[in-house]
């Protein structure tokens, strides 16, 4: 006899289901637990099939992500929130979030701070060893929770739990804060086919004497550039005949659905690897090293405004009903237009130098402020250093070329102190404050002092 009562069950245990089966009912047949599970995935795999294939997925309606200082918190912290809404998962499945949900940010620096530490990449610049930033993803997935427990026959003699089961299940989320994104190819894949008919196709001859591309070369131009493949040559708008505008975007649609959406689903084998989420948004955290080189990586502010928070990857689920009234108010190309003669082409604007910022501002923000252009201010201060930012700043090494012109206000002192333009973080530039001995200026000291700044942008490759 065993030392020891064990649990037991006397449920007959069930065979996984297959999603392609569905019970045949046949007059006289006795169904049990096992048929019932079988007809309940297939006709659940097949609504979620239905909406993965033909309607796509991502965000549906809401979920809108918003970086917010938490209620009743001290010392003050953020915490991210999701409002309600809803999503399809990659693989077709119906995710409804209600109410809004919310998440410590300091809270889970403070769980995974190790891998923070590893994760944590330092601003360009030989001046700003001690500043970096961390990007976060907000990601939503789905998950099934048990509930409404009822009794159930078993042996005697058995502990409590064992005397109920779940009689429901009930449809649930899980949203999560990560360090990496998840894989997104073929929303990725859609949104360059569309970037690349936008940008090569051309429904006329340009001028007198183009020769349009066949049919052939036409779609072997798509399936290289989308394939990626390395190119002899700059890729050039594909000038099709007049009139022809129909024949060549089915054919386009065609090689999409045939040949390039396949690339662009992971295989049978990849599919278990990739995760069923949602990317909802990514977030930019500013860091700063505290205690010297030998020391920690701690968030640098407890302001909203100075996390940086991007939706440019979400994808989203546009309903059939916008569409439709989208394409009732003419927002599209007419397939099928008749040939427009060439017209004479405007020579294009000269690109703009312009002034994007400006102001007298201090070294420390100053919130309310109206007297700046471009909303001018910093951002935060130490010692030696400030960093500016303004509304429609963005990383330099990606996108812009500025020039920064920056002096101190109102010095008195027959020496000045000394203020540098240092480089660009991607929250804003860089400033260093010098005493007139050389000695890096306090922080307090820098706050209080004024500073005339322009900033200026110019387009990439120069001016005309």
């Amino acid at each position: 006899m065993s030392a020891t009562f064990g649990s037991a069950s006397t449920s007959v245990p069930t065979k996984s289901t297959d999603p392609t089966k569905h019970v045949n009912y046949v007059l006289g047949m006795v169904l049990g637990q096992d048929d019932f599970t079988q007809e309940f995935s297939y006709l659940s795999e097949r609504d979620r099939w239905l909406v993965r294939e033909l309607l796509g997925y991502g965000t549906a309606w809401g979920l809108a992500v918003q970086c917010r200082k938490a209620d009743k918190k001290e010392p003050p912290e953020l915490e991210v929130m999701v409002a309600p809404g809803v999503a399809v998962s990659p693989s077709g499945q119906l995710i409804r979030v209600t109410p809004a949900q919310c998440a410590s940010l300091h809270g889970w620096l403070a769980a995974h701070s190790e891998e923070v530490q590893k994760r944590i990449w330092k601003m360009e610049g030989s001046d700003t060893d001690n500043v970096a930033a961390l990007r976060l993803y907000v990601v939503l997935g789905y998950r099934e929770l048990e509930t409404d427990k009822v009794p159930i026959p078993g042996e005697p003699c058995r502990s409590e739990d064992d005397v109920m089961a779940p009689s429901r299940l009930t449809d649930g989320f899980r949203l999560e804060l990560r360090f990496d994104p998840p894989e997104q190819a073929e929303e990725q894949g859609i949104r360059e086919l569309m970037r690349w008919l936008q940008l090569h196709l051309e429904p006329n001859p340009l001028a007198a004497g183009t020769t349009p591309a066949t049919l052939d070369e036409f779609l072997g131009a798509l399936r290289t550039q989308w394939g990626g493949k390395e190119q002899p040559a700059p890729p050039k708008k594909q000038v099709i005949p007049p009139g022809e505008l129909e024949a060549y975007l089915r054919a386009a649609f065609r090689v999409w659905v045939t040949e390039l959406r396949p690339e662009a689903r992971p295989t049978s084998d990849e599919a278990k690897k990739v995760e069923d989420v949602v990317l909802l948004a990514g977030l930019d955290l500013p860091f700063i090293l505290e205690g010297g080189q030998q020391g920690t990586w701690e968030l640098a502010t407890t302001d909203p405004e100075q996390v940086h928070l991007s939706e440019e990857q979400r994808p989203l689920l546009l309903s059939l009903r916008l569409l439709q009234e989208w394409l009732l108010r003419g927002l599209f190309i007419p397939v099928g237009a008749p040939p427009v003669a060439p017209q004479p082409q405007p020579k294009p604007a000269p690109p703009v130098y312009e002034v994007v910022a400006a102001g007298v501002v201090k070294g420390i923000d100053e919130p309310g402020r109206e007297d700046t252009y471009g909303d001018l201010r910093a951002l935060w201060t130490k010692d030696g250093e400030v960093v500016f930012t303004f509304e429609d700043y963005e990383d330099p090494q990606f996108r812009q070329s500025y020039i920064v012109k920056v002096l101190p206000k109102g010095c008195e002192a027959v020496m000045p102190p000394t203020v540098i333009f240092c480089g660009y973080m991607k929250q804003g530039f860089v400033v260093r404050v010098f005493e007139p001995n050389g000695k890096p200026m306090a922080a307090k000291k820098i706050e209080q002092l004024e500073f005339i700044i322009e900033v200026s942008t110019f387009p990439l490759g120069g001016m005309p």
